[in-house]
């Protein structure tokens, strides 16, 4: 649009730049929104069985109790599905990550930091359960926030 469009449309050369770099915004803001839609909701495979689907929610509340229940479930079941090693493979990282940050939370106790770091932990560590059975239950796959990758 030359200077003579815009005066006779009403817009100053100024503001027309203004509105194409403002259409601009617009479409590159939906295009991350519909990217980061889809990356925030990884999951595996839409037709999982529901065994599959039962084993790792199951896993993952065997979680609660130690790290025995999740290592025993996958030497079983590892070969059986796809989602099944994945997900169980994260929850025994979890497991010996949360086991790593417990130890240091007991060797802090000696100066009174560890007291409030081990309470910190065990209430994150249920809530990251809860929230990774229902993930898992819906056929989602869920990376616990705080584990270290051991097992790839």
């Amino acid at each position: 649009m030359t200077d003579n469009e815009n005066v006779e449309s009403g817009q100053s050369p100024k503001e027309q730049p203004e509105q194409e770099n403002q259409g601009q915004f617009e479409e590159v803001l939906t295009e991350a929104k519909a990217d980061e839609s889809t990356s925030k909701e990884a999951t595996i495979d839409e037709s999982l069985p529901q065994d599959a689907i039962n084993m790792v929610t199951m896993t993952h509340l065997l979680g609660l109790i130690g790290f025995v229940g999740p290592l025993v479930v996958w030497l079983l079941k590892k070969d059986e599905h796809k989602f099944i090693n994945e997900q169980v493979k994260n929850i025994l990282n979890y497991q010996i990550s949360l086991m790593i940050y417990l130890l240091a939370g007991f060797l802090l106790c000696v100066i009174l930091i560890g007291a409030v770091i081990i309470p910190v932990l065990m209430l994150m560590h249920v809530i990251f359960v809860i929230i990774a059975s229902v993930k898992s239950s819906e056929g989602k796959a869920y990376h616990y926030p705080i584990a270290i990758r051991f097992l790839k």
